[in-house]
Parts: C-alpha cells; structure tokens; sequence
C-alpha cells in the first residue's frame, strides 16, 4: 500500500473532513510524533476521525453500491451520473472505488497517530483523574472507530468470508495499526494484505477494547442512550453483531443481537414516529446519529441526490417495480416513507413516478442555506436491523431457531404495518425467504444490499416494467436493465484500486480483475 500519511496542523483540522460529495477527504503531509500533543489538542482529532466518520456513513459512499445492485434503475439522460456503479462497470480506476479505499486508509492513519499520542499521554503520568478516563474514553472511541474503517474496507474489498476461505493468501486488507512518519518510502517497506482470519480478527479485538474500556468506564451498560452523537458500548454491540452476521457465525451473532435489544435502552420506532425519524433524524431507535448543525450543512453528504436531482423534476434513479412490490401500500409505512409520487421529466416530457424519497432533507439543518440541498444526518446503527441480524442469524442456525426468528420478524412488523397479525409458523426456507424480504424492506438505500446478496449466494437481472406508469418504462436506460450478476459475481467485491497495485510490488488484486 501507497504510505499515504495523514498529518493535519491542528488549525486546520475543523476545516477538513471525509465529506461524501467529495472524493478527495484528505490532504497528504507528515505529523511529527516526537511532539506529545495536550489532551485538549487529542480532542481535535477525535472530532476530525468524527467528521471522518460522519461522511462514511452517508452520501455516496453509501449509494454507490445500491445504484449497483438491482433495487434502483437508471433513467435516460441522467448525465450518466452513478454511472460506472449502476452499469456494472466496476474497475480498478473507477474514483468511488478509488475514494473509498484511499479514503479510509488516509483517516486510519489519523485513528494509530492518535492512538499513539493517547498512549504517550497516558505514559507520561502528569494528569488527574478525571483526564485519565477522557483519554481513555478517547482511547475507546479511536478503537472502535477503526474497527469501523476496517469493517467498510472488508466488507467492500475483501473477499466474503465463507467459513473455509480465512487463512486464504491474500484475502484480506492491508493492515496497518500504527503510524509511521517516516519520510522513506522504499517500496520495499510497503505491506501486502493479510487474510480475510487476520483481517477480522483486527476488527473484532478493536471492538472488544473499545467495549470493555465503554462498560468499565460506565460501570456497565447504562451509558448507552438513544441518539447518541459519540459512539458507546452499545454501538460495538451493534457492529460486532454486524460483523459476526457476515462471518456466518450465527450463535455468535444472535448474543451480540440479544445483548444489545435486552439492554432496553432502545426501541423500535413506532408506526407514527416512523417518518418522522427519516426527516428529522431522531428517534428511539437510533443508537448512533452522526453529530451536524447548520454551519456544517455544507460539508454533509446526500443519499437522497444519488437518485434525484434536488429541486428538480429530473431524476436520475427510480426504484424498480419489484423494489415497490415489497411493500403493500395501504398498510406499510415504510411505503409512505420512502416513497413518493412524483413527476418525472424526460426530454422535455412529464411522468407520473414513484421517487425514492427515504432520505428527504433535515429542515432543522438548512440554517442561512434556505432551501433544502436533501441532507440527513446518517443513521449507521439502528435497533431495526439488530432485530433482523438477530432473526436471520435465528434463522440460520443449523437447528434453526423458529421461535426466535419469528419474534424478532413479529416485533419489526408489528411497529411498520399497520393491523399486523403476528405469525409464528414460518420454518425452513420459508423463514430465511421471509427474513430476507424484510431485511430487504426495512433497509433498502442503506448501502447493505451488496452485502446481503453476496452473503446469500444470490445474483439477479434487473426489471424494466414499471406497472406505476408502464408509458415509462421506455425511459429506463437500456444498458442498466441490461445488466446482470450472476451468483457470486466477482463485482460483488470491489477491486483494489489501480494506484495502489501500481506502485506496491506487494499488493494482490482481487479476483477477475486486472492488475
């Protein structure tokens, strides 16, 4: 890997962010690491690695792998906008994939930079009490936050885990956890990947520091609140169920589930607050918020402008026909969410359309702009999906779970359809089909569609009828529908990228790509 070292004078540092409208998150430079820093200027880069967070969890870095799959068709004239994601072409110069990538592992070296200078502070002995836990609450929050990074490049550049494929060569990351200010770059220096064993198992001991330091410092779990703007013990609950859901380790992923639901410091929001929690992102749900106000509106991402054009009737995106039948439209309130009837302009031509419209715009977050640019603060952690990592890993179980899966599916559909019967009779592949749709329902546009297919050994071809306005479906862009993925595609994997396999002798493409 390219050493693409991080180092930000502290004066800059409220100025620059992982911002999703923008590609390029950060400048290169070199931070001297002989110079301990004080724990005030620590907490400056705390809220950097924060901001960093903030734009990960939105914008394109989350839609770029939706517009991939196929819940969402191009239309004609949409500027060819998402284009490369949403025709398939997925290459190792494409700049989202190149972004992503080089994103990530700039930020990560700003995390090990940190976590070092909280070490020396904490060596150096001169501090009270009460600055010895904020190191360390800093300590918890550096830790988690890599884990996090970590969890995004794996899951959209490491091979999928399948239980036989761990100590595979080359299926990993690259994994680096300390930082280096060193000015030579002899390539010789540069690290290879690990395997995918190393790689996760990077990311589990992460979160198990970053979780034990939170409930130490919190004497257990009670610190966990709902929109909390600083990541906690419960938000490693949600990742690690996250990641074991991914590893297929089942058992393992239903304790984290449970733990996390039987908190009862969340709960799922009701059928009222549902859209409310999309516009104003709040909600009892929500276990972790991205923290925003209006003199940051500039610097946050939009998913809701990957699909639309704002204040506009061109669109560039509409969900698929299929995409709609997931819901039924009388009772579900998901449907009345993310869904909206519109028109659509194509060469000069009006259409009545379905938009997708999950994400319309934090009004409260407009401040001098006066008009909405369709920006939410991002919602990484929800109780929803524990609930449904809880009812497939349930569902999974070599001697499946029923009563579990089929609670957990009860609780999600009791709070998002309205008149809902609760069942208690799906078994076998039944109850996996049924897990899957609602997982499919409840987080469609949150950038989990890649994985999910990809986990499930499923490829797909894309729909062109369009039963809300069949007159429509000439408007839908024929090389998208065109577009197919076979069962374990090896597009599901993003490829490394081309400036990094260009100039680290030891980097290792992934499969069905060139180098």
């Amino acid at each position: 890997m390219k050493k693409t070292i991080i180092g930000l004078f502290l004066t800059a540092l409220a100025g620059t962010a992982f911002v999703s409208c923008d590609m390029d998150l950060v400048k290169p430079g070199v931070m001297p690491t002989d110079i301990p820093l004080s724990l005030e200027d620590i907490g400056k880069f705390r809220t950097h690695v924060y901001n960093n967070f903030r734009g990960l969890t939105n914008g394109s870095y989350i839609s770029n792998s939706d517009l991939q799959m196929d819940q969402f068709n191009g239309v004609e004239g949409n500027g060819y906008r998402g284009g490369q994601f949403a025709l398939g072409q997925i290459v190792p110069t494409n700049s989202g994939v190149t972004g992503a990538y080089n994103g990530c592992y700039g930020v990560m070296a700003n995390i090990n930079f940190t976590l070092q200078q909280i070490d020396q502070f904490k060596a150096n002995g001169k501090y009270s009490a009460s600055e010895l836990q904020l190191a360390r609450r800093y300590e918890a929050e550096m830790r988690f936050m890599r884990g996090y990074f970590y969890w995004y490049l794996l899951d959209h550049f490491a091979w999928q885990y399948d239980g036989t494929n761990g100590d595979q060569p080359n299926s990993g990351l690259v994994i680096v956890d300390s930082y280096d200010n060193s000015p030579d770059f002899n390539r010789d220096k540069y690290h290879g990947r690990s395997t995918l064993n190393q790689s996760i198992t990077e990311i589990q001991n992460d979160l198990q520091a970053a979780y034990d330091i939170f409930v130490e410092l919190n004497g257990g779990l009670g610190g966990c609140e709902p929109n909390s703007i600083s990541v906690n013990a419960c938000t490693c609950l949600a990742l690690q169920a996250r990641l074991a859901l991914y590893m297929g380790q089942y058992e393992l992923a239903k304790g984290y589930a449970e733990k996390l639901i039987n908190t009862k410091n969340y709960r799922l929001c009701s059928y009222k607050n549902y859209p409310v929690m999309w516009s104003d992102d709040e909600s009892s749900e929500l276990i972790y918020v991205a923290g925003a106000n209006s003199e940051e509106y500039s610097l946050l991402g939009s998913i809701y402008t990957a699909y639309n054009v704002a204040n506009s009737q061109n669109v560039d995106y509409l969900p698929s026909e299929d995409c709609l039948w997931y819901y039924d439209e009388s009772s579900d309130v998901r449907y009345k969410s993310f869904f909206l009837q519109g028109t659509a302009v194509v060469a000069g031509k009006g259409y009545t359309v379905m938009k997708f419209n999950k994400f319309p715009g934090n009004n409260k977050l407009w401040g001098n702009v006066g008009t909405n640019g369709y920006k939410n603060k991002s919602k990484p952690f929800r109780l929803s999906e524990t609930y449904l990592i809880l009812a497939e890993a349930c569902a999974m179980l070599p001697a499946q779970d029923v009563r579990g899966a089929n609670d957990a599916l009860n609780a999600i559909r009791s709070v998002r359809i309205q008149g809902f019967t609760p069942e208690d009779d799906y078994t076998g592949q039944d109850l996996i089909d049924e897990v899957r749709l609602e997982r499919t329902r409840e987080l469609i546009g949150e950038g989990f569609r890649m994985s999910d297919l990809r986990r499930w050994h499923l490829g797909f071809t894309r729909n062109g009828s369009y039963s809300p306005n069949p007159a429509f479906e000439t408007c839908f862009l024929a090389g998208g529908l065109s577009v197919v993925y076979q069962v374990d595609d090896y597009r599901y994997v993003w490829p490394i990228p081309e400036n990094e396999t260009d100039v680290n002798p030891k980097m290792v493409q992934n499969p069905g790509y060139k180098k």
